[in-house]
């Protein structure tokens, strides 16, 4: 049973997905060298069907996993709107020929994001796992390296 602030915590079904598939997924992270040489690998899976990969910059990469939807996503997401503009401008461009998927650019009110996404089979049979966790491994360090030449 996970720990949740030092105490037992119960699950929902979802939850208890999202637990295995992000502690798999810091074990995969810990083996990859790209991962490991752009980010720290988390100590604890979430149990929310994203995680954050903040560097100290005003974007973050998120990797996210859609039960719903059987599709994972590797996005940037920018907490300044006029940082997202200004990369939309100058280099959209660039950065879709550098990417080899089609990217999704969103912006909103207070925030915006520029995300990849891939369907998989069925999200929670685990032996679709690895091969997800790597294409989610693999493109958050080319979305970090591609974002960060651009400035």
């Amino acid at each position: 049973m996970p720990f949740i602030n030092k105490q037992p915590h119960s699950l929902s079904e979802v939850q208890n997905l999202y637990y295995a598939f992000w502690q798999e997924f810091n074990n995969l992270a810990s083996l990859h060298q790209g991962y490991i040489e752009e980010f720290a690998v988390h100590r604890y899976p979430s149990i929310r069907g994203y995680e954050d990969l903040c560097f100290g910059h005003f974007f973050h990469i998120v990797v996210k996993l859609n039960v719903r939807q059987n599709e994972i996503q590797v996005g940037v997401y920018f907490d300044d709107t006029n940082a997202y503009l200004r990369y939309v401008e100058r280099y959209k461009s660039k950065i879709e020929t550098q990417i080899p998927y089609p990217i999704e650019w969103k912006l909103w009110e207070t925030k915006a994001s520029a995300y990849i996404k891939r369907n998989v089979s069925d999200i929670k049979d685990k032996s679709n796992w690895q091969e997800a966790i790597f294409w989610m491994l693999d493109n958050a360090v080319l979305m970090k390296r591609t974002f960060l030449s651009f400035e």
